[in-house]
This record gives C-alpha cells, sequence and structure tokens, in this order.
C-alpha cells in the first residue's frame, strides 16, 4: 500500500467525520482515531487546561490538552502529507511507521497531568514525569487494545517514537517530526496559546510557508527545511521568543507559579500523588483546598473566591546582575527554598514579616529556546540555521538567557511596604547566596 493510501491521509481530503475546533479548524477524523480518541485515557484531556496557571493573567487562555493534542495529529497528517514528496522519506518510512506516528502525535500528551511543568520543573524525587506517565497509559491495558485492534503497528514503536529510543531511520525520522525545533507539538501551540491568550505574538510566522519548505537531511536523518523557509523559521523562533517573554514567563504568571510552586511543596506529603495523576485540574484544586497546611492561604489566593497573588519587588537578569544572576539561576528548588529562609530572617530581623511572605523564584535550568534545525541549500549543501541567522542565534541563546530568564522576589501584597529598597534587597539576597555557596 501505498503510504498516500493511508486511511488518515485519506481522509485528509475526502473525511469520514470532522471534529470542529476553534479558528476554523477541521480535524477529519477515521472511524478508528474516533475510537481512540473516545478511550477514557484521552477524554481525560478535555478536563486539564494547556496553559494552566497562566489563566489568571490571560482569562481566556482555557482551552485544554484535547483540542491541542486534535490540533497536533491534524498538523502530522499536513508534515507526512508535505513530506510524502520527499525520496529519503519515502524510502524509510513504511505505512505501519506512520500508523505509529500518527497515534504518538494524538496521544503525545496522554500523559499529562494537573499543573505538571510547574511542579516537574520542581525536580522533586517523589514526582513522576508526565512522559513517563504518557509510556505507562500506553502500555495500560484500554490503550494498547485500541492500538492493537484497529491498527497495524506494535505499542512499543509508538513509545519509541514519543521518547526518541529510536531502532532505524524511520523512527529516527518520525521522532524528530514530533520533537525538535520545527516539530508538530510546537507548530499548534504557539497559534493556539495566542489566539487563545488574545495576543499576537504566536502566530508571527507563515506556517503554510513553512511546511512547503519540510525536508529530511541526509546528514543526521531528521527534519530540516529549504532555503525557502528560513524567514518562517527565524519568525517562528522570534515568535516562541515573545511567548516565552509575554506569556509563559510574564511577571504576573510567574509570581501564580512561584505561589502554586510553594503550596505544592509545603503539602505534597500530604496528597496521594499516585492517584493525583489522573485527576482533572479542578479536582486536582479541591485535593489542595481540602488540605490543613501552613501554606493554605495561598491555596486561597490562587483559586479562592478572590484573586491575590504577590507582589514582585525584585527582578533581574544575566545582563542587569551577573554574578547574583548566575548563583541563582537554575538552582533546584530545594536550594531556592533555603536561600529564601536565610533572606526571610534578614528581611525579618526589622519588620514583623511572615514566614511564608517571600517567595524567591529561579528559572528552570532546562527552560531553553533552542532552534537547532539543519536547512538544505539549492545545491544540496547542508547549513545550521544558526549559522545562517544572526537572529535565531542571538534571539534562542543570548537574549533568551540574558534577558528572559529573570529571577524575581515575590512578597504577598499585605507585606510589601515593610520591605527594604531594590538596592538594599540585592544586597541582602547576595549576602545570602554567598552564604550559601
Amino acid at each position: 500500500m501505498s503510504l498516500l493510501d493511508l486511511p488518515e491521509l485519506q481522509s485528509l481530503h475526502r473525511p469520514e467525520q470532522m471534529i470542529r475546533l476553534s479558528a476554523q479548524q477541521d480535524i477529519p477524523l477515521t472511524a478508528r482515531l474516533r475510537r481512540l480518541i473516545d478511550t477514557s485515557a484521552f477524554q481525560r484531556l478535555r478536563h486539564l487546561r494547556q496553559l494552566g496557571l497562566v489563566q489568571l493573567v490571560y482569562p481566556s487562555a482555557t482551552h485544554t490538552r484535547f483540542e491541542h493534542s486534535l490540533g497536533v495529529y491534524h498538523l502530522a497528517l499536513r508534515y507526512i502529507s508535505r513530506l510524502s514528496n520527499n525520496d529519503a522519506f519515502n524510502n524509510s518510512v513504511t505505512t505501519g511507521d506512520l500508523e505509529a506516528f500518527l497515534i504518538a502525535a494524538l496521544l503525545h500528551d496522554v500523559g499529562h497531568w494537573p499543573f505538571c511543568h510547574p511542579i516537574e520543573d520542581m525536580e522533586l524525587v517523589e514526582t513522576v514525569h508526565h512522559e513517563t506517565l504518557s509510556t505507562q497509559l500506553l502500555a495500560d491495558h484500554e490503550l494498547r487494545t485500541a492500538i492493537t485492534k484497529d491498527w497495524s503497528c506494535d505499542v512499543e514503536q509508538v513509545i519509541r517514537i514519543l521518547n526518541g529510543k529510536t531502532e532505524n531511520v524511520a523512527e529516527e525520522i518520525l521522532n524528530s517530526l514530533i520533537s525538535g525545533p520545527i516539530d508538530i507539538d510546537k507548530m499548534d501551540y504557539l497559534p493556539r496559546d495566542s489566539a487563545n491568550c488574545g495576543v499576537p505574538y504566536g502566530n508571527h510566522f507563515d506556517q503554510d510557508r513553512l511546511i512547503s519548505s519540510l525536508t529530511i537531511s541526509s546528514e543526521n536523518s531528521r527534519l530540516a527545511i529549504s532555503e525557502k523557509g528560513r524567514t518562517a523559521a527565524e519568525l517562528m523562533v522570534f515568535s516562541r521568543y515573545v511567548m516565552f517573554s509575554e506569556v509563559y514567563w510574564h511577571r504576573t504568571v510567574r509570581s501564580a507559579t512561584a505561589m502554586f510552586q510553594r503550596l505544592f511543596f509545603s503539602a505534597r506529603n500530604q496528597l496521594p500523588l499516585d492517584s493525583l495523576h489522573h485527576l482533572s485540574d479542578d479536582a486536582f484544586i479541591k485535593a489542595l483546598t481540602d488540605l490543613d497546611t501552613s501554606e493554605m492561604n495561598l491555596a486561597a489566593m490562587l483559586f479562592g473566591e478572590t484573586r491575590q497573588l504577590y507582589k514582585c519587588v525584585l527582578e533581574f537578569d544575566h545582563q542587569t546582575q551577573p554574578e547574583l544572576h548566575s548563583q541563582i539561576a537554575h538552582s533546584t528548588y530545594s536550594r531556592c527554598s533555603q536561600l529564601t529562609e536565610r533572606l526571610h530572617k534578614s528581611l525579618s530581623s526589622n519588620s514583623s514579616l511572615p514566614r511564608d511572605a517571600i517567595i524567591l523564584d529561579a528559572p528552570p535550568a532546562k527552560l531553553e529556546v533552542q532552534f537547532d534545525v539543519n536547512v538544505i541549500s539549492k545545491d544540496g549543501r547542508t547549513v545550521a540555521l544558526s549559522e545562517l541567522s544572526p537572529v535565531v542565534n542571538t534571539l534562542a541563546t543570548e537574549q533568551f538567557d540574558k534577558y528572559v530568564k529573570k529571577v524575581r522576589l515575590f512578597i504577598h501584597p499585605d507585606y510589601v511596604d515593610v520591605v527594604p529598597a531594590p538596592q538594599d534587597l540585592y544586597t541582602l539576597l547576595t549576602t545570602a547566596a554567598e552564604m550559601q555557596a
């Protein structure tokens, strides 16, 4: 059977069924794909918001992992359709490989659980990453049965395409479509998040142009672009940079995130973590707010009848405070907590500042806007986009590391007036950091 004879690819032009998403987006479905969508594992994604705490700042950002996953699946079809004209792709990939890839695209977020990204950023040993949960769910009876009943691929191949532990060239190629600088995940969430937040930043690249430039690099058997996609790729880098700066790492979003992390850290030993992985956002919030911990005021401030977030009284990046930023940025959550305790002791010596009134927020080490994609020239030469484009190299590394990754100090709104001036805070924080080094 030709790759283009795959029923799901046929449905792009002759859909059996459709699901309508926002922005007039129609997702074509086949009967067997619908059966995967109707599993409880996938339906759970209806109750997990894509951006979690971002909706406290951008109230229309209530879209879910469910619609994002459908959008990623749709892009998987578009990528395959484009690459079906590529000899390297056609000579490496079979219809069985494509089936595994389409399932991986649809189910790539199936292991997500409420607020898992800020929790995973804390790197606590007792928490399980969503990628691990995805593997467990795919191996579980419900999804495994649905896959083996209707599809010719095996579940283990789906898992390999998702986790990158590939065994052949076909899986390497398909993994690069789902996990890479111009993958189907980013291609969906940037414009979707942007539209639902009501900001233009994630739409500032030509998606159609970029898809039309897709090819396969002969150097590493991974997704690449032709020269005609260079400008669109540069704009995608810029879109992601601005979305991190203005949405995902917005100052007030980081305040809510820091408060939530403090709350979870305090409550983690009272929470049944194994069962929390299967909850909806709302059920997870209820589990938190029902607890009796020393930090329960944070739960009321975040999720109660009124929104009351901590205020930022100090922020700095690598450019303005290089030495202090280097000491604190990328610290473990445990180290940040210890540093906060030291700073609190210094501040409370001259005031009645409560212990839980301050939170230090440091950027996690893994947060990067990397864009290592190859550009194939007309004469067949392969050049990294970062070598061709000073824009990409600057935005993805220097600008992001030095300007977006800010360290911030948040204070309970009732105590903003009792903290020292910023310059004095710098001095106290520097002393605390040096004592801990």
